[in-house]
């Protein structure tokens, strides 16, 4: 018998995960641990340095000089990450340790900066390797940063604070185990579903009386029901007794045994 060309209906889905619930469950534990061993043995684990910047400018009223620092927090967060300042705070981190080469790419592809809406302060985010690396690039930059700012004063009458030291990580920032096993339980649950579902529409048996009305409706007329000899229901007595065979499937002649009744030899023509 051919494959199927019929659709599934909600119902039909539900009922047809709920019979294999086991195999959703295995693949949930399944591709929870495979993503939890990748991500322990296989990805490198990251640190995050963070420090605060505050904006000041001197001669200015409380007011204006909250409303002149909240447009100037972007505007001096762009210039940390700017060639100029990175340069300088590469070349303080390659004298510091020449095994290391920086350079501002290198910098710039580590560093993230966060202005608050509302405030006078930006945060400076320094991912790296490992904990002194983070927290020493973050040292450097902000450094290189309030020296291009004393200098060349780029933002007239602007200056920045540190209002908080850049921190050392106690903890990788990344990445996240329980995060990735969570992910890799979704995918193993996803695609259990879509291989049940799959053979679910590809399957060549009748499942049932309530499948055929449902997927077929008045197309196929069901014609009778052939008792199953080998459930536990009450016609099981009844088909043995009288000898009335048995079968699995449903209606419209689909059935996988043979259905046979006892033939009497007449005693004469023996």
């Amino acid at each position: 018998m051919g494959s199927n060309s019929y659709g599934m209906s909600l119902g039909q889905i539900f009922s047809l995960a709920f019979k294999r619930w086991w195999i959703i469950v295995i693949a949930l534990v399944l591709g929870a641990a495979l993503m939890f061993g990748y991500t322990y043995f296989f990805v490198d684990p990251s640190y995050t340095s963070e420090a605060t910047i505050g904006i000041t400018i001197p001669n200015m009223n409380a007011y204006n000089d909250s409303l002149t620092g909240q447009k100037l927090a972007s505007d001096l967060s762009e210039i940390l990450l700017s060639d100029i300042t990175l340069e300088i705070a590469a070349d303080e981190l390659n004298n510091h340790n020449p095994n290391i080469k920086y350079d501002a790419k290198r910098l710039r592809s580590m560093i993230s900066t966060v202005v608050n809406d509302d405030t006078r302060y930006f945060v400076v985010r320094v991912t790296g390797g490992n904990a002194n690396e983070s927290q020493r690039v973050c040292q450097e930059v902000i450094d290189a940063f309030h020296s291009v700012i004393k200098d060349t004063n780029i933002v007239q009458g602007a200056d920045g604070i540190t209002l908080t030291n850049p921190s050392l990580p106690t903890s990788p920032s990344s990445p996240n185990m329980v995060t990735s096993a969570l992910a890799g339980g979704i995918i193993g649950v996803v695609l259990s579903l879509a291989v049940l579902l799959t053979l679910g529409i590809l399957q060549d048996s009748i499942d049932g009386e309530d499948f055929i009305v449902n997927t077929y409706g008045d197309k196929i007329p069901m014609l009778a029901v052939i008792p199953d000899a080998n459930s536990g229901s009450s016609y099981r007595r009844y088909s043995k007794r009288y000898g009335y065979g048995y079968g699995y499937g449903y209606g419209y002649g689909y059935t996988s045994k043979k259905v046979s009744a006892p033939v009497q030899q007449d005693s004469e023509n023996k």
